[in-house]
């Protein structure tokens, strides 16, 4: 199950704020998000609950926390998969910035990043450049925002480009931002004193930690982009040399690295790695984790699911049946059965029970889930995994019927999620095509898709090695 797993905006609204005064409020906040950093979502959302009473008692119900407390508890509740109280605790974030800060101000475009920023972590890169789009148009009107903050922005909308399939696009903003960060990634800076001369200032801890881990987010996500586009050589150096710059300046066990790591082994995996680097180890990713950080971080989630499949793969049932009762213990335990992370459970479940040939009543299982599953939007990446599994299913049964609809509803959730334009999109329709031509006499149907799909839209964008591009090759000849 492919997801896009990103860090999201502290860093950088803390370090926009850095220059002034640090009130009480300013402290308590910075606590909740520690806590919010090691996994530990229920006691966050709790603490976060707990600073808006006592926060709207003294400053009043509207105040200029009150839209950073719905943006953090948006975030809190996505990484505990409570999908509908993040997107209300988001919209009322917006709204309440806009009446707190109004629209032209700095503080609200940072919102609106931040917003962008949650809804990439959701892998909804359209809506997230919905609101990228209304932060550039502050930009242009000229509120005023920093070169930090134009960092930020350009950071996210290099990582929403990714998404959406928009390699080289990703790739020229990122490598822009690289340029940028590393020029910040010091622990101490030069500065000019009120009669011009130079001196330097030794950086807080605080301030190096919030500086290298913003460099570390950008190396990791330009190294996703040539890794998503398919042009392995330049990903594989620039993961390599990220994962080695972040565990010599933040450690293996910072939640940096395990990104790192992470997006690596899927990258290699999605290109036809059999087996991973023996560093790459899934299980060993999730171990380093699990050093500083709780088992319910939401980067865990993706990692037991990856290993499982990955276990699936290798036919090692042990290991296979203590991670899957580890996983489901640990998911029973700490969330509620709104979680999405339930239903994501049952669904990386289907792969092992296709592999054992039980098929009977697969097929109404997973529409089952699609359909009576309330805590599932339709358009979401679960959705759109569990329907490639369904195609999978169907063109196994010789059933091309269910075959093609599965793939019709596998372009229209993609193109609500990506943008019915994005290369992403035309990727799915690709796949279409393929089928197409293998198992249906719509030949001039195929040839449209190719001509408008591939050569128009997507051939631009990959590189040779894209996990889909030979695939696609194979049948246009």
């Amino acid at each position: 199950m492919k997801r896009t797993l990103l860090i999201v905006c502290t860093c950088f609204l803390i370090a926009s704020h850095n220059t002034q005064a640090q009130s009480k409020y300013d402290v308590t906040l910075k606590k909740i998000e520690a806590i919010y950093e090691t996994g530990d979502y229920a006691k966050a959302i709790t603490q976060l609950q707990s600073f808006k009473n006592k926060s709207s008692k003294k400053l009043g119900k509207q105040n200029k926390y009150t839209p950073i407390y719905y943006l953090n508890n948006a975030k809190y509740h996505l990484a505990s998969g409570y999908i509908s109280e993040f997107e209300a605790n988001l919209y009322a974030s917006i709204n309440a910035s806009i009446a707190v800060n109004t629209e032209n101000s700095k503080e609200h475009f940072l919102i609106l990043i931040g917003a962008a920023d949650l809804y990439n972590m959701n892998g909804n890169f359209l809506e997230a450049r919905k609101y990228l789009s209304n932060a550039q148009k502050l930009i242009e009107s000229g509120a005023y925002v920093t070169d930090l903050d134009k960092a930020y922005y350009n950071t996210v909308l290099g990582e929403t480009y990714t998404g959406q399939g928009y390699f080289n696009e990703a790739i020229e903003l990122l490598k822009e931002q690289e340029k940028f960060f590393v020029g910040r990634a010091v622990k101490q800076e030069t500065t000019t004193d009120n009669k011009g001369n130079l001196k330097s200032v030794k950086l807080s801890d605080e301030q190096i930690a919030q500086r290298f881990n913003q460099y570390a987010r950008v190396l990791t996500s330009f190294a996703n982009a040539y890794g998503k586009q398919g042009n392995l050589k330049s990903a594989d150096s620039l993961f390599g040399y990220a994962a080695s710059w972040i565990k010599k300046n933040l450690g293996e066990t910072n939640i940096a690295y395990v990104k790192n790591q992470f997006l690596n082994a899927n990258i290699l995996i999605e290109n036809g790695g059999e087996q991973l680097p023996k560093g790459l180890e899934y299980d060993r990713t999730l171990a380093t984790l699990k050093v500083n950080h709780k088992s319910t971080h939401y980067l865990a989630m993706g990692i037991f699911e990856e290993t499982i499949k990955q276990l699936q793969k290798e036919d090692r049932q042990s290991a296979l049946f203590n991670t899957k009762l580890e996983y489901e213990k640990m998911i029973n335990k700490n969330y509620k059965p709104n979680s999405i992370y339930r239903v994501r459970l049952k669904a990386v479940e289907f792969d092992a029970r296709l592999d054992k040939n039980k098929t009977q009543t697969l097929e109404a299982d997973a529409n089952k889930l699609i359909s009576n599953t309330t805590t599932l939007p339709r358009n979401n990446l679960v959705t759109a995994n569990v329907s490639e599994f369904l195609y999978g299913l169907a063109l196994y049964k010789k059933n091309y019927v269910n075959a093609e609809r599965y793939l019709t509803d596998i372009i229209e959730i993609k193109s609500n999620l990506y943008g019915s334009d994005a290369p992403e999109a035309h990727l799915a329709k690709l796949q279409l095509a393929n089928f197409y031509l293998d198992n249906t006499n719509k030949i001039a149907e195929a040839a449209r898709i190719y001509d408008e799909s591939y050569f128009k839209i997507v051939s631009p964008q990959i590189g040779a090695w894209h996990k889909d591009h030979l695939e696609i090759l194979n049948h246009i000849a």
